[in-house]
């Protein structure tokens, strides 16, 4: 069978190992593109054919290898009628059969269907298109060239093209060395089966005929090709409906932008007169204030620092304060007359003699205590007011 892969076509293949046993049966999975090679990763081990599809998905295109108890391998002196050779007492039709053949003998692998049943089973029940099954050591044929050896299970040796020994090694060897690369088993299966659905070599039978495996791979094409129209379907709808939506908002903003520009040109006399009245009303406030006039404050300031004896510490100080509370929009009022003090001291004696102090200060017309009060016994909080002079 020859079939040339379409841009519809799997890229990639899910390559499912079954290892029969007598007590339980081991599933292995590995993920393998049709570009590689010599598979780089090796198979990972799973509890079930349902986790190796959760993982990967039911829309891949997926592969089974069945190998372990109850697989079988010959070689026959025969290319065709083989089967009739291998079942005497049975069915035929009752086995799975991979095969490779040279024109003049046959490498065969078989297993009983029964076996693979469960497996078959749960992944039709998946929706997973399954385009292979091979078993045994049939696979390994896809990468040997017409002189080449490999060990693993079975010892297989050709020559000048033809099978020169296939038979089953004493030991089995889980890793050989392939092409200068260290390759187990499966990974050099898997590796087989991608360069066999590359070039579909001539000379393979596997458990599907080249009809149901044509067959395989036109359907999951077609999945895929559904998939594409449909995903790019979708695309083209949401992008239709973006265009409009960011269209109609387009408009909207523009119709937002000319209102806003319309009232902006109705308020502009009105912003006019408010910034005058803003205006005028900071220079009133800093009239008022005593700030343009009075050259004193930081003098004041200074001195009574200088004033104030180690026992006593000042908390707050307000200059010229505010003769009522702020109002909005209405004007600013200050008593350019009196320093508010407010602070700690330790000793009522150095207080007194402080305020016598300042007292004889010149610039001072008088200092008055509001509030003497103790903290504790040996500190007490006042706040007195400075009267200046005109």
């Amino acid at each position: 069978m020859k079939q040339k892969l379409n841009i519809f076509g799997a890229k990639r293949v899910i390559i499912i190992f079954v290892e029969l046993s007598k007590e339980n049966n081991h599933f292995y999975a590995m993920s393998s593109g049709y570009k590689e090679n010599i598979l780089k990763s090796d198979a990972e081990k799973f509890a079930s054919i349902d986790d190796i599809v959760r993982k990967y998905g039911a829309s891949r295109a997926y592969w089974v290898h069945v190998s372990g108890s109850g697989v079988l391998s010959r070689l026959v002196d025969r290319s065709t009628g083989y089967k009739d050779d291998i079942i005497i007492n049975g069915d035929k039709d009752d086995f799975l059969f991979s095969s490779y053949t040279d024109g003049e003998k046959s490498a065969v692998s078989f297993v009983r269907k029964t076996l693979l049943n469960n497996v078959i089973e749960t992944l039709t029940k998946l929706k997973v298109i399954l385009i292979g099954i091979s078993a045994g050591n049939i696979p390994h044929f896809a990468l040997l060239s017409p002189d080449d050896s490999l060990e693993y299970e079975f010892k297989i040796v050709t020559k000048n093209g033809l099978i020169s020994e296939f038979k089953r090694n004493e030991i089995r060897n889980n890793l050989t060395t392939f092409r200068n690369q260290v390759v187990s088993e499966k990974q050099f299966i898997a590796s087989s089966i991608i360069t066999f659905l590359n070039d579909f070599k001539s000379g393979f039978e596997f458990c599907l005929s080249d009809k149901d495996m044509a067959v395989a791979l036109e359907e999951y094409s077609q999945r895929r090709r559904f998939t594409y129209i449909g995903v790019a379907s979708l695309l083209l709808i949401f992008l239709i409906v973006a265009s409009n939506y960011f269209y109609i908002n387009f408009l909207n903003n523009q119709v937002a932008q000319l209102e806003m520009d319309l009232s902006l040109s109705n308020n502009n006399l009105t912003l006019i007169d408010q910034l005058d009245q803003e205006k005028i009303r900071k220079e009133q406030l800093i009239e008022t204030s005593g700030l343009s006039g009075n050259k004193f404050i930081s003098f004041y300031l200074d001195k009574i620092g200088q004033s104030v004896p180690p026992s006593i510490y000042l908390k707050e100080m307000t200059v010229f304060p505010l003769v009522e509370k702020l109002k909005d929009k209405r004007k600013v009022s200050v008593d350019t007359q009196k320093i508010e003090i407010l602070g700690l001291t330790g000793s009522s004696v150095v207080f007194d003699d402080w305020i016598e102090k300042m007292n004889r200060l010149e610039w001072v017309k008088s200092v008055e205590v509001m509030n003497y009060s103790k903290i504790n016994e040996s500190q007490a909080e006042f706040k007195l007011i400075m009267f200046l002079t005109k």
